[in-house]
């Protein structure tokens, strides 16, 4: 069993059992548990139980709240615990010729171990069981799609609890780690690592019932379990096997055409396109075509408003070259409103920053894209991608739209307390 000390109670007087004052429960608590360690043969001096008793009352009071979270904020769970409710976390022994009362980290580990601390989503792993080329690319079969999650080192956060308990404190924080998903590769094709270099995110919420469906077809059925070979050069719309249209399943929804909004099989695909672009400049490869939307579109805010890619089978496309030396798996999944890109492949050690959004009078000094400063209907970013000898790319990123809503410039523009 393993012990973190709590307060101690110092009697300040010594103490035999004619002169303890027997109408307070404590005191006959702690006769009582004397006799039971007696009887035992363990030394059990008077001072030392009565301590051991009256600090048991004390720990029972205490309540602790078991915050839980990242370091970038965006998790936060909250545990409130009390031995009170969780009993054996308390416990008293003999040990030495002494008696001791305190929380025992061992019991508390055993806890979180069935579940009852509200852990954030663990990684989740997959398997690579087969490559097959289909019409010109890659495509992998997996048993799942490997995502990221948080670990706690729930040995420490134990200790940590006991440690806060034992000493009064009333909040304790716990780390939760990133942790990327992990892939094992059954399949035989060479794939030589399969670190996360890249992820996407974006959110369709809001959106119609035909631009859902494309989103989701798009996201599972196209773009999921892309290979793409060292060296190769990706393209989106190769990943879509022909042109869009009802007949080839696609739903009608709305697209942008000349500038304006129209019904067209396949609206919705811009925003996997979209987040494909977002793990493309994560994982800092190099972009070979992109252009964004002529259109402002607010579906694509979130995950990082300017930061869009459209496509149109036959005219525009995304694409990107593999220039880590090793193939890559892409993976692609919809959770609820939520459309995720994944980037597996060899870490060569570049590291990737974003800066931004940048807007018109409001950008860096230094700021240029295509020798120019951003105008009104702009919206700027700069990726840097730093190598492992030390050099440093620095490259921007430029959303031209034919007019962009103010309410969108102040929302990344105004004060902080402003916003």
């Amino acid at each position: 069993m393993a012990f973190m000390l709590g307060s101690s109670l110092i009697l300040t007087q010594s103490h035999t059992e004619q002169s303890l004052d027997l109408s307070l429960p404590s005191n006959r608590v702690a006769l009582r548990l004397r006799k039971r360690l007696h009887a035992r043969g363990l030394a059990a001096p008077l001072e030392d139980v009565v301590s051991a008793v009256e600090l048991r009352s004390t720990l029972f009071t205490r309540t602790l709240s078991v915050e839980i979270s990242d370091d970038e904020g965006s998790l936060h769970t909250t545990w409130n615990v009390s031995p009170q409710h969780y009993p054996l976390w308390v416990g008293t022994r003999a040990s030495g010729g002494r008696v001791v009362t305190a929380i025992d980290s061992g019991e508390i580990l055993e806890t979180i171990a069935r579940g009852e601390m509200p852990e954030p989503a663990a990684p989740v792993d997959a398997e690579l069981r087969e490559v097959r080329d289909d019409k010109g690319i890659l495509r992998a079969t997996t048993d799942r799609v490997a995502k990221p999650g948080h670990v706690v080192d729930r040995a420490r956060a134990a200790l940590s609890i006991a440690a806060a308990l034992g000493e009064g404190y009333p909040i304790v924080h716990i780390q939760a780690t990133p942790t990327p998903g992990g892939i094992s590769n059954t399949s035989g094709y060479d794939m030589k690592d399969f670190s996360l270099i890249g992820e996407g995110y974006s959110n369709f919420a809001g959106s119609p019932a035909g631009r859902v469906y494309n989103v989701r077809k798009a996201l599972h059925d196209h773009v999921h379990n892309i290979i793409v070979p060292a060296g190769a050069e990706f393209s989106f719309n190769a990943t879509l096997g022909g042109p869009v249209s009802e007949r080839r399943g696609w739903k009608l929804a709305k697209v942008i055409s000349a500038g304006e909004l129209i019904m067209e099989p396949g609206g919705g695909i811009c925003q996997v396109s979209t987040t494909v672009f977002r793990a493309i400049l994560q994982a800092g490869l190099p972009i070979g075509a992109r252009r964004s939307h002529s259109m402002y579109v607010s579906y694509y805010e979130k995950g990082g408003v300017g930061l869009d890619a459209t496509v149109y089978y036959g005219q525009q496309d995304l694409k990107f070259t593999n220039d880590t030396g090793a193939p890559m798996l892409i993976q692609a999944l919809s959770e609820g409103d939520d459309a995720h890109v994944y980037i597996y492949g060899r870490n060569d050690g570049r590291s990737v920053s974003m800066e931004g959004p940048f807007f018109s009078g409001a950008e860096p000094e230094d700021f240029r894209a295509a020798g120019k400063k951003l105008r009104m209907r702009e919206i700027g970013w700069v990726r840097e991608i730093r190598r492992p000898d030390g050099v440093a790319e620095r490259s921007p990123i430029l959303s031209t739209y034919k007019g962009l809503p103010r309410s969108v410039v102040y929302k990344y523009t105004a004060p902080t307390d402003a916003r």
